[in-house]
């Protein structure tokens, strides 16, 4: 999925399509479930199942950063935003969003938080 949002948008769309896309949910929406909940679950018993988390883990974080960068280069985010410290922002919203989604779909937070990762190119 963030690969087809990395190909096919230009990087703001591409960051703020991902959480999206989980708002929306259907067959384009990120998993990520599993994920968490293996990296709740497994991955402080399991080696293995912690590097293959943590790998996963830091290609969404490449995801935004990457974009953060496209996003500078092209004049649709401050020279003033740190982009590592922006990447793992995104990053901790969009693993507190899968959380808070699987919690209570009705929820008004996710949708809170989509907005504000939208003001982060203002």
């Amino acid at each position: 999925m963030l690969e087809h949002l990395r190909r096919d948008k230009d990087p703001k769309s591409a960051i703020v399509g991902a959480f999206h896309l989980m708002l929306c949910g259907g067959e384009t929406s990120p998993g990520g479930c599993l994920m968490v909940n293996s990296a709740i679950e497994r991955a402080p018993h399991d080696p293995q199942i912690a590097a293959i988390i943590e790998t996963s883990m830091q290609q969404v974080q490449d995801f935004f950063a990457e974009g953060l960068n496209a996003a500078r280069a092209n004049g649709d985010l401050s020279n003033q935003t740190n982009i590592d410290e922006t990447a793992k922002v995104l990053h901790g919203l969009m693993v507190g969003l899968l959380v808070l989604l699987r919690a209570n779909p009705d929820s008004s937070v996710p949708a809170a938080v989509s907005s504000r990762v939208r003001n982060i190119f203002d």
